[in-house]
């Protein structure tokens, strides 16, 4: 069975039909139309429920979405669109239920600008914070040291890489045991070239994981408790791990990566608090 298209897709798909009524091919063009609509066209599907659109970091070019490339990819797979980024009937139609809402707001934000360096410009000097990666402007390098941890759940690719950035991390370190996820952005070989193509080295410390058998059947506090007690004392006897990352947050910002929203309910916080013991503060995004 097919899976259902998500709202993202769909708006994506409008906005590239009135792009093709327009006969505007530029994929950069495509990109800051989102971006825009994210940032001034408030869409929402009506009666004021918000859609879920796209989240951007910033990237060689200006504000990016990783995650809408992804898109086209899929849509061109499922006959949705065709290779030149063409919205088919059957795209039309998968769109019909929010065209009546959004499409207004997305013919305002394409009509303003005239060619792909009008609204480039506008995006560069609007939203400065989207552009500090950018290869078009003098390179303003922030070089920051210590540890900060941050869990992926409950948020997409774009979001967390533009968390990171904000906060100058250099470093990801990849403390999951085994760095699989249901989400495919979020798999090792996946996070890792996105990581690389923001500018984030990405490290697998496997040793500081734990293994999904001892996650088994955690349904109580207390369960958790003595998970993290007995991990606190693996790790304090085998500190080799805990020494590597104390040099690096002594030279780079490091993110500690894992799962859990709360740090609290996560094994990144027992090693943000050996860390703390070799004098270096961790921060929790």
């Amino acid at each position: 069975m097919e899976s259902r298209l998500l709202n993202r897709q769909k708006v994506l798909m409008l906005m590239l039909e009135e792009l093709q009524n327009r006969g505007i091919a530029s994929k950069t063009f495509l990109v800051k139309s989102l971006f825009l609509l994210g940032q001034e066209g408030n869409a929402d599907s009506g009666g004021g429920n918000k859609l879920k659109l796209y989240s951007f970091y910033p990237y060689k070019y200006g504000p990016f979405s990783s995650l809408s490339y992804d898109d086209l990819i899929a849509l061109e797979k499922r006959g949705y669109i065709t290779k030149d980024r063409n919205v088919t009937e059957r795209g039309r139609f998968a769109s019909q239920k929010i065209r009546k809402t959004l499409m207004p707001k997305i013919k305002s934000i394409v009509e303003r600008f005239n060619s792909q360096e009008e609204i480039k410009s506008y995006v560069y000097k609007k939203y400065p914070e989207y552009t500090v990666r950018s290869e078009l402007l003098p390179k303003t390098t922030v070089r920051e040291k210590g540890i900060c941890t941050i869990g992926y759940e409950g948020k997409d690719i774009d979001e967390f890489l533009n968390m990171l950035i904000k906060n100058n991390v250099t470093v990801l370190a990849d403390i999951r045991h085994n760095p699989f996820s249901m989400n495919p952005s979020y798999r090792r070989e996946s996070l890792k070239s996105k990581l690389e193509s923001a500018g984030i080295r990405y490290i697998h410390i496997k040793n500081l994981g734990i293994e999904g058998s001892m996650r088994k059947g955690l349904v109580s506090t207390e369960a958790y408790t003595t998970l993290f007690r007995e991990y606190s004392d693996r790790i304090r006897k085998n500190p080799a791990e805990i020494e590597q990352l104390t040099q690096l947050g002594g030279n780079e910002k490091v993110a500690l990566l894992c799962f859990e929203n709360d740090k609290n309910m996560c094994h990144r916080g027992i090693v943000a608090e050996e860390l703390e013991k070799k004098g270096i503060a961790a921060v929790h995004l």
